[in-house]
Formats: C-alpha cells, sequence, structure tokens
C-alpha cells in the first residue's frame, strides 16, 4: 500500500453518537479507548523517526481495530482526520496534521530573506551586543505531568549543570500552582516549563470574553486553597480541565498579580501547545512574561505532539547550552538549528518539496537586535577595549592622559585607569590609578614620576573575567 507522510500533531477527540447508538459506553469505557488510540498514535511516530520512513496508514489502523468495542477506524482522504466507530453508534475523530498544511510546511523552493547568521550579530559596541544570564545561575524546571509526558529532564537538568546551573527540578504534583508564581520564577535565570496548555480558552473579562494562554500546573482546583488566597489572585485564577480532572492554571493575569519586582537577564521556555500563540493583549503570556523583564521567551504556537515537543526540547537546550542565541537568526537558520531540520530530515525523504516551517517554535524577544544567550558565543569578545588618545601636561613627575572604554562587553567595567612603568608592557600589579567604572571617556592623572626616565603607559579595564589592556 502506497505510504503517506503524516506529522502527528494533535490529539484532538470529538465525539458523537449515530440515531443506532445501543448501550452506551461509560465515560471511564471511552477515556481507555482514547488513550489506547493515542499510545497506537505515540508509537506509530516514534517508530517513523527512529526509523527514517514514512508512516503507512496500516500501522496506525490495524491496531486500532483490533481494540475492544471499535467498529471500524479509516483514515480520511486528505489524511488529517482519523474516524473511529465505536459499537454504541459513537465515534472519535483524531485530528492529524500532514505534510500538506500550509501552516506547518513551505515550499522548499521559495526564496527567504537572508536572516543575520551569528558572526553578523556579534561585534563590539560601546553597548553589549548579547544579553547573558549573569544574575544568580539558577534554573528551574516545571513538568506538572512528567508521569505523563516523560520529557527528557535529566538530560535537560544536566546541560544547565555542564555550564554552571543550580538546577531545581519538580515534577508532577510538586510542580504546585505555588512554584508557578511571578515572585517565585524570577529568582531563577532560566525557567522551562514542560505541561499541557492553550491559547484558545475563552475569559470573561472585564473587557469582555477574551482568549487567554493558560498552563496547567500540578496542583488541583481547591476551593480551600482558592479561599486562602488574597482577593487579587482569586479573581485572576482560572480553573483548568485535563484528564477529567481540574487545576490550577498559570495565566499571564495571575502572573502579573504575582509579581511584585521584575525578571532580569531571565530566559523562559514553556514547551506546552499554544504556550505562545497569543503574541499580544491581556491574554499573552508572552507579553505578561517581557512586560515584568523576562529578556527571551520562547513557545509553541500552536499543538504539538509530545514526541516532537521532547526532541525539541532537548535539542534548543543542547544547541543553545552551546553558545547558540534564543533569537530570530539562529531559531530559523537551517545551519543554526540543527534541532528542527534533524527532525523533520527524519520525516521527509529527500526528494519531497516540502520542508518543515522552523516558526512552530516561536521566539518573542524585547529586541531582535540583542539575543539572548546561555553562554557567550565562539569568538565573542569578553574582555573590555580600552585606549589612551593622548598624553599631555608632561612634567618632570606628572603626566595627564586621555583615555575611553571604547566597549564593555556583557560583563561591566568595575575599575579602570591607567598602569605605568620603565619596563615594556606594564601591569596593574605595577604602579597604577583608578579612575571609575563603566564605559565612555576618563582621565588619569600619573604622579610620582622620575625625571629624565622612559616610563611605559597603558590603560587598563577590568570586568569579573579579568582585565584588558590598551
Amino acid at each position: 500500500m502506497k505510504k503517506i507522510v503524516s506529522l502527528l500533531i494533535m490529539s484532538i477527540s470529538l465525539f458523537g453518537c449515530g440515531q443506532d447508538a445501543i448501550e452506551e459506553f461509560t465515560p471511564e469505557e471511552i477515556k481507555v479507548i482514547v488513550s489506547s488510540t493515542s499510545d497506537v498514535i505515540e508509537s506509530t511516530l516514534s517508530d517513523a523517526v527512529s526509523t527514517n520512513d514514512f508512516i503507512d496508514p496500516n500501522d496506525i489502523l490495524t491496531p486500532i481495530l483490533a481494540m475492544e468495542g471499535v467498529t471500524s477506524a479509516e483514515i480520511s482522504p486528505s489524511g488529517s482526520v482519523l474516524r473511529i466507530q465505536l459499537e454504541d453508534g459513537s465515534f472519535i475523530n483524531k485530528l492529524l496534521i500532514t505534510r500538506d498544511d500550509e501552516r506547518w510546511f513551505m515550499d522548499s523552493d521559495v526564496n527567504e530573506t537572508p536572516l543575520p547568521n551569528q558572526s553578523q550579530l556579534v561585534s563590539t559596541k560601546n553597548t553589549p551586543d548579547i544579553i547573558l544570564p549573569t544574575g544568580s545561575q539558577k534554573a528551574i524546571i516545571l513538568a506538572p505531568f512528567q508521569k505523563e509526558f516523560k520529557s527528557e529532564i535529566q538530560a535537560i537538568s544536566l546541560g544547565l549543570k555542564l555550564i554552571g546551573y543550580e538546577v531545581k527540578t519538580f515534577e508532577n504534583e510538586k510542580a504546585s500552582f505555588d512554584k508557578f508564581r511571578g515572585d517565585s520564577l524570577r529568582q531563577y535565570n532560566i525557567v522551562i516549563i514542560l505541561s499541557h496548555g492553550s491559547g484558545e480558552m475563552q475569559r470573561r473579562l472585564a473587557s469582555g470574553w477574551t482568549p487567554v494562554t493558560e498552563i496547567i500546573t500540578g496542583t488541583k482546583w481547591n476551593k480551600e486553597i482558592l479561599n486562602s488566597l488574597c482577593q487579587k489572585e482569586r479573581e485572576t485564577l482560572f480553573e483548568a480541565f485535563q484528564n477529567n480532572d481540574s487545576y490550577f492554571a498559570l495565566n499571564p493575569l495571575w502572573l502579573r498579580a504575582t509579581t511584585t519586582g521584575s525578571f532580569k537577564n531571565t530566559y523562559v521556555m514553556i514547551s506546552a501547545c499554544q504556550s505562545s500563540m497569543i503574541d499580544s493583549g491581556v491574554g499573552s503570556l508572552s507579553e505578561a512574561f517581557l512586560d515584568l523583564g523576562v529578556e527571551g521567551f520562547n513557545g509553541f504556537d500552536d499543538n504539538i505532539n509530545n514526541f516532537l515537543a521532547k526532541l525539541m526540547e532537548l535539542g534548543m537546550v543542547t544547541n543553545f547550552a552551546s553558545g547558540k542565541a534564543f533569537d530570530i537568526a539562529s531559531l530559523h537558520t537551517r545551519e543554526n538549528n540543527a534541532l528542527i531540520s534533524s527532525t523533520v530530515r527524519l520525516l521527509i525523504k529527500k526528494e519531497n518539496k516540502k520542508q518543515a516551517n522552523a516558526e512552530l517554535f516561536d521566539d518573542i524577544q524585547r529586541t531582535a537586535n540583542v539575543p539572548f544567550y546561555l553562554v557567550p558565543p565562539e569568538g565573542y569578545q569578553l574582555l573590555p577595549s580600552v585606549s589612551i588618545s593622548s598624553i599631555n601636561n608632561i612634567t618632570g613627575s606628572t603626566a595627564t592622559c586621555s583615555c575611553e572604554v571604547t566597549y564593555v562587553s556583557v560583563y561591566p567595567v568595575t575599575t579602570r585607569g591607567v598602569c605605568w612603568s620603565t619596563s615594556v608592557n606594564p601591569t596593574t600589579s605595577n604602579s597604577k590609578t583608578t579612575d571609575g567604572e563603566g564605559p565612555g571617556p576618563y582621565t588619569s592623572n600619573i604622579t610620582g614620576l622620575s625625571p629624565n626616565t622612559t616610563y611605559y603607559v597603558r590603560a587598563y579595564a577590568t570586568n569579573s573575567l579579568g582585565t584588558a589592556y590598551d
């Protein structure tokens, strides 16, 4: 049988009932069938990825037809819907995203506007041209549904630890809604949330019914907990449903209500369906984080298959912990984005004229020209630059030096001045002046010189990584 290429993204189940329905299945029985069909889809996709092959419809239909209570199963001619008929006349529709869906794929021969490469983004300026999480070097991973997702948390954590981060991980119910408070999250430079999400949930706000981004926490909805909160928090918390249970959910209104300060040098990655679907407005979680000072935000702009999401989570952390940026260029440029391109090559044959649209995983930053890095990129200048423009007012014992710190990297200049000696290449271990901090021009006054003596003078600037000389 001819094979088809299907990128199995969503597992949306729609139920209906025929006129000739006999004894109806209970909700528990329906849940078992839905879960089993999802397992078949996940397994089939995983096999296709591991064998670098297309997906045969029979690989999906055969095991589903063998399930108890199923009378028929078919994939629509478009390849986008899996329809399952049950013995009681009800049916389940599973939505499949295929290679022909223009929301996910684009023609490979389309002329794309070249994006700046990493070397073009890295240059020496009077102000930093990259952002690094230079604060507490702490990371948090919140995985409320780890039992279900089975994300590669240990590997992600190890990748962050290898570049110097202290990592705290909270799984399942330990990823409580208290951990999702803004004041809790802003203690960390890196925030990674792996959960269920929605960007289409209509909520009634003062402005009327509005779609609001919601990320489900590990705490089940509890009126006692709700009543223990202040009125402002109660008014902004919503009840979200998942797996026949209701939970507290992170949303932009509650995030703002629970953040009393600002985030600094923080990157947020939310691996959840539609977590960055709403880019602006009161319902936008990305806008709320950025307004509160977050430097970089990543999230899925649509629904995502769990197997592919796990590949992207691990791949992004692996790539960006190796000196790549959380910016538009590195995310969308294929040579800098082995993660997405390698995932796609596993699903699509080379002769296919379609390729994946990398915009599935959004990157939203305050300024696209200032990328956010976990570690400095290769070749980036970490020490400052400093120079002497002139030496004037020379007497038998004094001189005046006009200097300037022309570049400060991402680490602030804490000390600057000049140093001198009767030997070539003096350092700060020789005689020196101390003339303030930061970038820009400054004047150094040398004293204590001996007449008729040759001196060598260099300007210097020091940051937390070391000292640079003229």
